[in-house]
């Protein structure tokens, strides 16, 4: 299966208003109203102007698609980050898909507080402060 890009456009009862691009096929990306954009190889082309430091070539394609098609970017990837803070491309991660759950009441503070705690015991690398002020605010025990 070629390298995909899955779009999420959503409303705002459904999910994040914004649109985000991924580079995996999942199916609960597609079941809230994503949709799957096949890569083109003139993209990966045209992004090679910007390959720096390990991005990945799924990494590098997301990041041309965002920066070309205007939209925001989800990752965690430390390269990718960096790569779209230098570009002026708007770039988020997982926490702030909390905080957006919280803040446009998609799911309760409990179940926003499991996510907060199943990411702690992952030892994912977020940052303890801005996680403890999540917690703060969403009320968790």
């Amino acid at each position: 299966m070629p390298h995909c890009l899955i779009l999420l456009s959503c409303s705002q009862n459904a999910s994040l208003s914004k649109q985000t691009a991924f580079t995996q096929n999942s199916d609960h990306s597609l079941e809230a109203g994503g949709q799957l954009v096949e890569t083109k190889i003139e993209w990966f082309q045209a992004a090679q102007v910007y390959r720096q430091g390990n991005l990945s070539n799924p990494d590098l394609l997301n990041f041309y698609y965002a920066k070309t098609q205007r939209r925001l970017l989800l990752t965690n990837e430390k390269p990718l980050r960096t790569l779209c803070q230098q570009q002026n491309v708007t770039v988020h991660g997982t926490l702030w898909v909390i905080q957006e759950a919280y803040q446009r009441k998609l799911s309760t503070p409990a179940t926003l507080c499991q996510w907060l705690e199943t990411l702690s015991n992952l030892d994912r690398r977020l940052p303890k402060q801005v996680i403890n002020q999540l917690k703060d605010t969403l009320g968790c025990s």
